[in-house]
């Protein structure tokens, strides 16, 4: 809705000022959320529920993702009247790290304020719009829905396929499963 665009237009320069982690870290934190999500039932998945799944094994090394996010969200809801939930900065502070590397990584050193022309989807209010107004799970999703450190590629076929997610998204995605990105390209070059 509109008004979801408008608070996201003024949190996104509190949101772009405090991010300090790269690109990678804020979305395997998003995928791991996310990765609880059936979409048999639409239950789960990008709802603040890592926040209470942080010492779970397919998890390993997103607390510094989370305490960033944490940070972010003391930061806007400091000077906005309507807290922002866990969830929707999860699904959104990936977009802005995103943005923030492709400008440190594609724009010659200056000011090009047009410089989201030069990558589609680097302007998070052109094009696919960011939502906001998830709720936040007040406990951790079901264990064992995420493919432990030691999966295999069938077992992440079928963990992509119960989020109704294919072989393509899988590989788009290989990189950031892990913290060491190569382990993820191996799986799928499985």
């Amino acid at each position: 809705s509109k008004a979801q665009i408008e608070f996201a237009q003024f949190i996104a320069p509190i949101i772009e000022e405090n991010i300090d982690l790269d690109f990678g870290s804020y979305f395997r934190l998003a995928l791991a959320d996310l990765g609880t999500f059936s979409v048999v039932g639409k239950k789960n998945g990008l709802n603040g529920s890592i926040r209470f799944e942080l010492d779970r094994p397919e998890n390993a090394g997103l607390k510094p993702a989370f305490k960033s996010i944490e940070k972010i969200k003391k930061a806007v809801d400091a000077k906005t009247t309507q807290p922002i939930t866990y969830a929707d900065l999860i699904a959104i502070v990936p977009h802005f790290a995103a943005r923030r590397q492709f400008k440190a990584d594609n724009v010659e050193v200056g000011d090009d304020k047009n410089y989201e022309f030069l990558f589609i989807g680097t302007n998070p209010f052109l094009g696919a719009k960011i939502r906001i107004g998830r709720r936040d799970a007040d406990g951790p999703d079901p264990e064992g829905l995420i493919p432990l450190v030691n999966g295999n590629a069938e077992d992440f076929i079928a963990w992509f396929r119960r989020m109704g997610l294919g072989p393509n998204e899988l590989a788009a995605l290989a990189p950031y499963i892990y913290e060491d990105r190569q382990k993820g390209i191996d799986i799928v070059a499985q």
